[in-house]
C-alpha cells in the first residue's frame, strides 16, 4: 500500500476506517482483507490486535492466502505485549497455512519486535 511505503500510516488507517464502516456487507474474504490491512496500520495495540483478530474470524478466512500473515502478525503484537505462551500458540495455527520459511521469518521479525 502506498500509505506504508511513503509513510502516511495515519491517512492510510483513516481511509481504511472508512472503508470499514462502509463494507458491512462487503464477502467475508472481502472483509477479511479490510480488516487485516486497518489493523496493520494502527497504532493502538488492542484496537490492532482486535482487528486481527475480527479479519481472523471472518468465514472462510482459513483458505485465504493471508491467513498465515494475519496469524503472524498477531503473533507480533503478542509479542510486543509479552504474552509469550499465546505467541507460541499462534505459531502453531499458522504452520498449516505457511511454509516453514515464513514461519521462521514471522518468528525471527517477533522476536526482534
Amino acid at each position: 500500500m502506498v500509505w506504508h511505503i511513503r509513510g502516511y500510516r495515519s491517512e492510510g488507517r483513516a481511509w481504511l476506517e472508512r472503508v470499514l464502516q462502509h463494507s458491512t456487507s462487503a464477502a467475508a474474504p472481502t472483509q477479511a482483507k479490510l480488516l487485516y490491512g486497518a489493523g496493520r496500520f494502527q497504532s493502538d495495540l488492542a484496537r490492532a490486535n482486535m482487528l486481527i483478530e475480527q479479519a481472523l474470524a471472518c468465514g472462510g478466512a482459513e483458505r485465504q492466502a493471508g491467513h498465515a500473515d494475519a496469524l503472524l502478525f498477531l503473533d507480533v503484537l503478542t509479542r510486543l505485549q509479552r504474552d509469550y505462551e499465546r505467541s507460541g500458540k499462534l505459531i502453531q495455527r499458522a504452520w498449516p497455512f505457511s511454509g516453514r520459511k515464513q514461519i521462521t521469518w514471522g518468528v525471527v521479525l517477533g522476536l526482534l519486535a
